[in-house]
């Protein structure tokens, strides 16, 4: 089915944290799933830039979040991977598909800056689209172990002292993340605030992962 004219929203349904989850693409009321094979890597990180979820991690089957349900849209979109929103892509045909072939993302709010790879550095969240450094208060190899399992980067090596790859140029964010021992991601994890008072600065919090950042085209079968 043919994308009807209009504005074009995305979403991600049935995701284990907001940043995650079958794409949906609505115009109007209506809310269709896509393709798997139509929509390459600078496309699904607008999706995430759009949603606010940071980067995107890896392109999954999207019946890993449950059975998609209305049209499956036959109209692709295609983005450079430098617009802000999905509306600003061009679009052009795609493949028919059902659900059986639906599409699925994960993004991530969470990146580390700095480092030697992408898999190390001070730990930024995204935060109404800006990336603000974490504060170190509590930060911890189990929180470090969890961001680098959700980045896709292999397993914690370090958590190097506040401050050890520089400060960003944004205030830090004052949420502490305390892991239990069961959370695959940070957003999981229970959070408490310290106040802006509790961090000062050159405290942000580090991260050292074993792998290399790569983006994983393949999905999950």
């Amino acid at each position: 089915m043919l994308i009807p004219p209009g504005h074009t929203e995305a979403r991600l349904v049935g995701g284990e944290h907001p940043c995650a989850g079958r794409l949906e693409v609505g115009r109007g009321l209506t809310w269709g799933t896509v393709c798997l094979t139509d929509l390459d890597l600078p496309t699904a990180h607008v999706v995430c830039r759009e949603l606010q979820c940071g980067l995107v991690i890896s392109v999954v089957h999207g019946t890993l979040f449950g059975q998609g349900s209305g049209p499956v849209w036959t109209e692709a979109s295609h983005c450079l991977g430098n617009e802000s929103l999905l509306f600003h892509c061009q679009s052009e045909p795609g493949h028919q598909c059902t659900h059986d072939q639906d599409l699925g993302l994960r993004c991530s709010e969470f990146r580390p800056v700095n480092g030697s790879s992408s898999c190390g550095g001070h730990v930024e969240l995204q935060v109404q689209g800006s990336w603000v450094p974490l504060c170190a208060w509590h930060w911890d190899l189990a929180d470090t172990t969890v961001l680098c399992h959700q980045l896709n980067c292999g397993n914690a090596v370090a958590t190097p002292p506040g401050g050890h790859f520089g400060e960003g140029g944004a205030p830090l964010w004052p949420d502490v993340f305390h892991y239990v021992g069961t959370e695959l991601y940070l957003w999981n994890c229970p959070v408490s605030t310290l106040g802006a008072q509790a961090c000062a600065p050159g405290n942000s919090a580090s991260a050292l992962c074993s792998g290399g950042y790569e983006v994983s085209e393949t999905p999950y079968v």
